[in-house]
């Protein structure tokens, strides 16, 4: 028991860490790196990271693990996409690791990740979990129309 408490302190402590850097590259309010008085910690980030890990508790852990594996596996098709799009596009760029087997070697390093997360989109897709689907689709166009509103107001230097 308390090495699970443990562990869910170290993650809730150091995932508040991102909404701080984010506040330092004035990305989001500067109200997140506000710092305790007395103890110097991140107390807004560290409070709002709480809240949102005590309405996930209340989350089947089988529905977190399911999208916390389509979350990933969006994150890694955009790397996917970036490695794809750079060998495109700047193929003679210096790189400091090459993946072995050319041609091949790239297309085996992006196909069998691609085979893998096409059968866990197609498994949740036949379980019926569609409304698991519609949430985490939901979540990922919310962040990208929030990373456009943010972008702006940080070009603009509205914070």
């Amino acid at each position: 028991l308390l090495s699970c408490c443990g562990l869910f302190a170290t993650g809730m402590f150091t995932s508040s860490r991102i909404p701080v850097i984010l506040a330092h590259n004035n990305l989001v309010s500067p109200l997140y790196k506000k710092l305790h008085p007395k103890f110097g910690t991140p107390w807004v980030a560290i409070l709002s990271t709480s809240l949102i890990l005590t309405v996930m508790s209340l989350i089947k852990f089988e529905e977190l693990a399911k999208y916390d594996v389509i979350i990933y596996s969006g994150a890694l098709l955009i790397e996917l996409a970036a490695l794809l799009m750079l060998r495109i596009k700047e193929p003679e760029l210096k790189r400091p690791f090459k993946i072995p087997g050319g041609a091949l070697g790239l297309w085996f390093t992006i196909g069998a990740p691609l085979v893998i997360i096409g059968y866990v989109f197609y498994q949740t897709y036949i379980e019926k979990k569609i409304m698991g689907f519609l949430v985490i689709s939901m979540a990922v166009l919310s962040g990208i129309i929030i990373w456009k509103i943010v972008k702006e107001k940080y070009h603009r230097g509205w914070w």
